[in-house]
């Protein structure tokens, strides 16, 4: 029994879709931009909201489609609202990249680390019900 080879027309067939899907290629990425930036929560700067995971969301749907970091920038100013919209509207002329940009949401936003957290607690301990005085202090 020989081996199958498939026509040669259905390679050429191939090839020309390919080619032709090619030329639709900026129509689809800017749709998939669009798309994207509409579909993306505001971010207002709240203490519920995670600035490390969705600058990294917007980042990554954006980077798909290789997106610009000026153009990233633009768009996520638009994302901005609330605190987050007023902080960037007061430190604006120091952030002109989109690294700083990132950098300054990340420093001014971010949630406390647990680091943090366990410091607040071993700076301000309470006695518990059943616990004598000399051991919180």
């Amino acid at each position: 029994m020989e081996d199958y080879n498939p026509p040669l027309i259905e390679d050429h067939k191939q090839q020309e879709l390919i080619k032709s899907s090619s030329r639709f290629e900026p129509e689809l990425k800017l749709a998939s931009v669009k798309r994207i930036i509409t579909d993306a929560f505001k971010f207002a700067g709240r203490p519920n909201q995670n600035v490390k995971q969705w600058l990294q969301e917007f980042d990554e749907a954006l980077q798909l489609v290789k997106v610009s970091d000026v153009a990233k920038y633009e768009q996520l100013v638009l994302k901005l609202s609330g605190e987050a919209k007023i902080w960037y509207q007061n430190n604006k002329s120091s952030l002109s990249t989109w690294s700083q940009l990132v950098d300054g949401l990340h420093q001014t936003f971010s949630l406390p680390t647990e680091r943090e957290l366990a410091f607040k607690q071993l700076n301000s301990p309470q006695q518990g019900a059943n616990e004598p005085v000399t051991t919180v202090c």
